[in-house]
């Protein structure tokens, strides 16, 4: 007679070999030029009393360099395994909070956007993490990177000034005043990364598809879309920040494919320098690609009895 395993027996057998893969690899793979050369470091000046924007690479709002003063006051290479670890796990999670399935997983995380994030060491985890909480709580992670978040910010903030001044009180209330005492004191970086090499951007053309992508979110409530214009409108996106153009291609595998595809093109102009702006004229056919695909899909719900606007609704309340 054969004896029934566990299930729960099984799970943990599960998370164990997914912790020791994860472990093992993060003690193989280089420590990151992002973590051990900018929010590492930023986190050991704070330590030693310093200005965390004395590190040359750290544009980030200062409270970024608060949580990664555990990971300076560790060795270094234990700081990236654990860091390494945690970031993949978070990313993860942020997506499946975002509507992701495991297919659409697997095809963003083989992206060179997911990959450089995670072998450089940096934070778009967290930031992705914080479109998935409220805004009084999410607003902290979506600052950390604009470029990232600039659209969804602006849903969030256009949401709580229809619902009324108490509720922008209630969202934005303490973060104003924090950026507010940032401010007075100049705790801010006094250069920005426009000329950086890593500067992979659409901006200023890429305003057009973004500004578009940016009304159809707004309109339906799409926080996905949110996110994916965001990247059009800064004059300075590192690849990484590309990936929210794929979350609106999440429902699509076809599409999702072909903006894997156009990751990895990028990756390559980026790796030989092609002059002549290709990367610009690429990323804004996809961002009308994107709106193409969106347009099509309001008009497949557009009914009397289901219209578009419930559809996008229902769907972002589902995620």
């Amino acid at each position: 007679m054969k004896t029934k395993t566990n299930p729960n027996i099984k799970v943990i057998l599960l998370w164990v070999l997914l912790a020791i893969i994860l472990v093992t690899s993060a003690a193989i793979i280089p420590i990151g030029g992002d973590f051990r050369n900018n929010f590492r470091l930023a986190g050991k000046a704070l330590i030693i009393g310093k200005s965390p924007y004395l590190v040359d690479g750290f544009y980030s709002p200062p409270w970024l360099a608060v949580l990664f003063i555990p990971f300076a006051l560790l060795p270094e290479r234990l700081s990236w395994i654990i860091f390494y670890s945690l970031n993949l796990i978070i990313y993860t999670i942020a997506l499946i909070r975002l509507g992701i399935n495991k297919w659409e997983l697997i095809l963003i995380m083989i992206s060179p956007y997911a990959f450089y994030s995670f072998c450089f060491g940096n934070i778009d985890s967290l930031v992705l993490l914080g479109a998935t909480l409220s805004p009084f709580w999410g607003i902290w992670l979506l600052l950390c990177k604009p470029q990232l978040t600039i659209g969804l910010i602006a849903m969030w903030v256009y949401r709580s000034i229809r619902a009324g001044f108490k509720q922008v009180l209630k969202d934005y209330g303490l973060i104003s005043l924090v950026c507010l005492f940032i401010w007075v004191f100049k705790l801010y970086p006094s250069n920005t990364p426009i000329q950086k090499t890593w500067n992979i951007q659409a901006f200023p053309w890429g305003i057009i598809p973004g500004g578009l992508i940016l009304w159809m979110a707004v309109r339906y409530s799409d926080r996905k879309l949110a996110l994916a214009s965001s990247p059009f409108f800064s004059p300075y996106v590192a690849i990484q920040s590309w990936v929210v153009t794929l979350l609106p291609a999440s429902k699509n595998i076809m599409l999702l494919l072909l903006g894997n595809a156009i990751s990895w093109v990028l990756l390559w102009i980026f790796i030989k320098e092609i002059p002549y702006s290709f990367d610009t004229v690429l990323i804004i056919v996809w961002g009308f690609m994107i709106l193409g695909y969106q347009y099509k899909k309001m008009a497949k719900y557009s009914d009397p009895k289901r219209n578009a606007v419930d559809y996008y609704k229902n769907q972002e309340d589902n995620d």
